[in-house]
């Protein structure tokens, strides 16, 4: 049975598709989140958004292939600014272990290294933290 989570984080993990070296004859550009680089420091920040983008989805696909997967999206909350997508996965077994769902998932993401420094506007360490307090991944099922 095919289940859909959502995931919300603190880190800016803006997909930019910037996967490349930089280059100068490459600059300026619009990155796929149509943020300009028109400088080394711009496409730093666009390659490591990026790069906590493409963290997140090897952690997922570690124990399950994620299906249907959203751009994230990001809006302020109380929290700070907060990060959303969601994805599919064939089933919540895959993640869970015993009557704990998704805790395989948390024990996956738990202290791995993510880049601040970006856009995010919370004061982040730079790792992964799936335990309140000092939480700053969730994830939940939707459906």
């Amino acid at each position: 049975m095919t289940v859909t989570l959502r995931c919300r984080t603190l880190f800016d993990i803006t997909v930019t598709g910037v996967r490349n070296h930089t280059s100068n004859s490459r600059l300026p550009f619009q990155d796929q989140a149509g943020q300009a680089v028109a400088t080394d420091h711009d496409w730093v920040r666009s390659r490591n958004q990026q790069r906590n983008w493409e963290t997140l989805n090897q952690i997922l696909a570690l124990r399950t292939l994620p299906e249907n997967t959203t751009v994230p999206e990001h809006q302020d909350t109380n929290r700070g600014r907060e990060w959303r997508f969601e994805f599919e996965i064939p089933s919540i077994s895959s993640i869970s272990e015993g009557d704990r769902p998704m805790s395989l998932l948390l024990h996956d993401c738990e202290a791995v290294p993510m880049i601040t420094g970006l856009t995010e506007t919370a004061p982040l360490q730079p790792e992964l933290r799936t335990q309140e307090p000092g939480a700053n991944i969730w994830f939940e099922m939707i459906d």
